[in-house]
């Protein structure tokens, strides 16, 4: 695996710091060490050959998954809440087929103890190019592809955390779009 950063902003201090280290055979990814530190406005992304860790990797640090053969430590900045830290976008999107994309949303944000606004959730969308007047009130199988991931990126947003994991990030994106992520 090989973290490459991308600093969009001058640097700040690290909202999460972390270090993986390989402790047998049974760790997916052949480096000793692996490590990088998150600031605000960051992109870390995580590079390597299918079978490499990655997946692995993202869904240990999102609590999901213990990650074989390894140790792991992360170091939060204090001031993030425990609730606001990680968001995870799986490959396929999460949301609830017999609700709308704009009540798909509000759940999110009340699951979080945030505002369900119609302001909130415009934001959300917009964040994500969705529109909220021609967007929100759609069905989850109304959505291409590409909409359904940015939707459910929207959710994360909605949730206001301060951590996005993008797994597999432009399955089902057009390039203009896949390349906004990274900008």
């Amino acid at each position: 695996l090989c973290p490459k950063a991308h600093r969009s902003m001058p640097a700040r201090r690290p909202v999460l710091k972390v270090v993986a280290r390989r402790t047998s055979d049974s760790c997916p990814f052949l480096n000793e060490e692996l490590a990088f530190e998150l600031c605000p406005g960051e992109v870390v992304w995580l590079r390597g050959a299918s079978g490499a860790g990655k997946s692995y990797t993202s869904l240990h640090l999102a609590g999901l998954a213990k990650l074989p053969g390894a140790e792991i430590h992360m170091e939060w900045d204090p001031s993030v809440a425990a609730a606001q830290r990680i968001g995870f976008l799986f490959q396929k999107g999460v949301l609830i087929d017999s609700l709308s994309l704009a009540a798909n949303l509000a759940l999110a944000a009340e699951a979080a103890a945030l505002p369900a606004d119609s302001d909130a959730i415009a934001a959300a969308l917009e964040a994500v190019g969705l529109s909220p007047s021609a967007d929100g009130s759609k069905m989850p199988g109304e959505l291409s592809g590409g909409m359904l991931r940015r939707a459910a990126l929207a959710q994360i947003l909605a949730q206001r955390k301060r951590v996005v994991i993008l797994d597999e990030p432009f399955v089902g994106l057009d390039p203009p779009v896949a390349g906004g992520i990274t900008a």
